[in-house]
C-alpha cells in the first residue's frame, strides 16, 4: 500500500534528520529536508487525489 511506504518514508526522514541535526553536515541537512518536504508534498496530493475520488457520486 502506498500510504504505508510513505508513512515509513516520512518515519525514517525524520529518523535521518535528527542524526543529522548531531552531525550538522548543512549542505546534505538541506538537501534532505527539501526531500522530505517534497515526500510530504506528494503525500498530501495523494491524500487529497484520494477524497476526491471517493465523493459520493449524487455530488458530482
Amino acid at each position: 500500500d502506498l500510504h504505508h511506504i510513505i508513512d515509513i518514508l516520512l518515519k525514517n526522514q525524520l529518523l535521518i534528520l535528527v542524526v543529522l541535526l548531531q552531525k550538522v553536515d548543512t549542505n546534505l541537512y538541506i538537501r534532505l529536508l527539501h526531500i522530505s518536504l517534497n515526500i510530504i508534498w506528494i503525500h498530501n496530493i495523494l491524500t487529497k487525489l484520494e477524497g476526491n475520488s471517493q465523493i459520493p457520486e449524487g455530488n458530482a
